[in-house]
């Protein structure tokens, strides 16, 4: 069942929205991936706001976050004149992306890397810890789905069509590295009209960023500062007794030790371990933060003036949303 809240689209009614969409898909990435150096140096700047929005940090988490609780308010007043219940969401979690909290140093002290958990889910076995306890928290069920898979058949479809319509009324926002699914009925649709003024916005806000960010991955991975940071990551891990060039190469090695033995709870702690020692590293290191000034820098030089100008535009649609959010949340 898909979850009764999501977050992030300028809806023309239905049939233009598609159209609009890959002609966007088209004009902003092409085949290729960031632009030569000649489009950059005609290409305004993209302002701090924009970079925030195109790598999801600064002041990206807050807004995001009176996005997603306004969005749930609104849903939730839809959903009541309706004569049906639902929860309003708290987003908590939104605001969850500072360095200390991508890196989780609690949560990879008692899970890892997730690693020994996913390995147990694929073989169908009961997790056995050695002793110790698995404080892998389970995926959070939200109220409404909960609400939901409790009601009779007609009630529940009755239910999910007032919110999402029917699956005649789905669209489908596609760029060459991102998607994003999404009903143009129901109060989840009516709730998004206006927070972003269109559902186009919506998905333009939701897909865009993501699918430019994407197109820096590598380019980041081969920038110069990068690569000296790495080799700080690996000399750090070598002074705790782990000899790896880079973050994803103790994954690996871990991934191919659980194919190769199973999930013992030797090899978990030895996870365990490995992951605080990684954590450790990059937050004495300050590898997020380190990465997403990388990442926004190229994104000023990589990217071509037509994108530049898509996210500048985009920028604009995100703070207008962000402001109309802000007027219509109510205090948790």
């Amino acid at each position: 069942m898909p979850t009764a809240s999501t977050r992030p689209v300028r809806t023309p009614g239905t049939g233009g929205l598609l159209a609009c969409a890959a002609a966007i898909a088209l004009a902003l990435t092409g085949c290729a991936g960031p632009a030569s150096a000649p489009h950059a140096t005609r290409a305004p700047a993209i302002a701090p706001a924009g970079l925030d929005l195109l790598t999801y940090s600064g002041t990206y988490p807050a807004a995001e976050k009176s996005l997603t609780r306004a969005e749930s308010q609104l849903i939730a007043s839809c959903m009541t004149a309706k004569g049906l219940r639902y929860v309003v969401v708290d987003p908590a979690s939104a605001a969850a992306t500072t360095p200390s909290a991508q890196v989780d140093l609690p949560r990879r002290r008692s899970q890892g890397y997730g690693l020994y958990a996913r390995y147990v889910a694929s073989a169908g076995k009961p997790a056995s810890t050695g002793g110790t306890a698995n404080t892998a928290a389970p995926n959070a069920v939200s109220a409404n789905d909960a609400y939901v898979r409790h009601l009779p058949t007609a009630e529940a479809a009755a239910y999910m069509t007032a919110l999402r319509g029917s699956t005649s009324d789905l669209r489908t926002f596609r760029m060459s590295q991102g998607s994003l699914e999404f009903s143009v009925k129901g109060c989840e649709a009516d709730s998004r009209r206006r927070l972003y003024g269109s559902l186009t916005t919506y998905a333009e806000l939701a897909v865009i960023p993501q699918n430019l960010n994407a197109t820096l991955t590598r380019p980041v991975q081969r920038d110069a500062a990068y690569l000296a940071l790495m080799r700080k990551w690996s000399t750090c891990m070598a002074a705790q007794g782990y000899h790896y060039a880079l973050p994803g190469d103790a994954q690996a090695k871990l991934k191919a030790s659980y194919a190769r033995s199973g999930a013992t709870p030797a090899l978990r702690r030895r996870e365990i371990a490995t992951a605080v020692a990684d954590g450790t590293c990059a937050l004495r290191l300050r590898i997020p933060t380190e990465v997403v000034a990388i990442r926004k820098r190229l994104a000023g030089t990589l990217l071509t003036a037509r994108q530049k100008a898509a996210m500048t535009e985009l920028t604009k649609d995100w703070r207008t949303a962000t402001a109309t959010a802000r007027r219509l949340v109510r205090p948790t």
